[in-house]
């Protein structure tokens, strides 16, 4: 669940978050907060074969905010075949690709850099792993005392697995991102932290660094090799539910408000 923007000071000058680094009197901006707009779904056909599925969630209003401008898109991608974006590699039809877009973040500080904090809350009997198949001891109470995570050497796309003898699934997410600043277009580097509630759940902090507009990949996906039906793999269909849920959880918080 992506849960938080929060600005911060690298004061150990690690290039991670560290809950004590936080900038005094700047917002947390909760996710929760914001008001979204559904694009509606949009498929790539080849010969009436569907190949792709997209659509968006497009930040309508952000209760609370002292950012008037700030704008937050999440382009969400399903392929069938595998595929390479930007040195990232997608598993075809067993992987959900983000773009996360974000502009209009007014700074507090010229060093600060802004962390997004996604939470991983395993299921009963699941366990989580670094991405040195380390498991991740989330019995432990550590919020508070994040600590930076070694990315894997020379790999652009990092991950951390959730699973147990039968199943397993991941949370990958980029070590780059784009950055356009003062309308110079480049590579940001990404760097992790992480820490744990004590109640199974850990709190992953992916840190930026400043820029006007930021874009970036992670992504969501299972390990199996998408057994299909008909040509279906069976894993789009949990990914394919949980927009859905999402969807239809915006429709309804819109028609009550009416």
């Amino acid at each position: 669940m992506f849960k938080q923007l929060l600005e911060y000071e690298d004061l150990n000058e690690d290039g991670a978050f560290q809950y004590n680094e936080t900038v005094e009197g700047v917002p947390m901006v909760s996710l929760t907060s914001i008001q979204w707009l559904f694009s509606g779904f949009v498929t790539d056909e080849v010969d009436g074969v569907i190949q792709a599925i997209h659509f968006n969630f497009t930040s309508d209003e952000v209760v609370g905010m002292v950012s008037p401008d700030l704008e937050v898109n999440l382009a969400m991608h399903l392929y069938l075949a595998d595929q390479v974006i930007d040195g990232y590699e997608l598993l075809g039809g067993a992987e959900f690709k983000f773009d996360l877009f974000i502009s209009g973040w007014e700074w507090a500080n010229n060093d600060t850099l802004l962390a997004l904090r996604f939470d991983i809350t395993p299921g009963e009997g699941y366990e989580i792993k670094n991405q040195f198949n380390q498991v991740v001891d989330t019995s432990l109470t550590t919020t508070n005392e994040e600590e930076k995570v070694t990315p894997v050497a020379d790999q652009i796309k990092q991950r951390f697995t959730i699973e147990n003898d039968e199943n397993g699934a991941f949370f990958g997410y980029a070590s780059q991102s784009k950055i356009m600043k003062e309308e110079q277009l480049s590579y940001g580097s990404v760097n992790a932290s992480v820490s744990t509630t004590g109640d199974g759940s850990m709190q992953l902090y992916l840190s930026f660094e400043q820029f006007d507009e930021l874009h970036y990949d992670p992504s969501l996906g299972t390990d199996d090799s998408g057994d299909s039906s008909d040509g279906v793999p069976v894993s789009w269909v949990s990914f394919i539910a949980l927009p859905l849920v999402a969807a239809a959880a915006l429709l309804i918080s819109k028609k009550s408000k009416k």
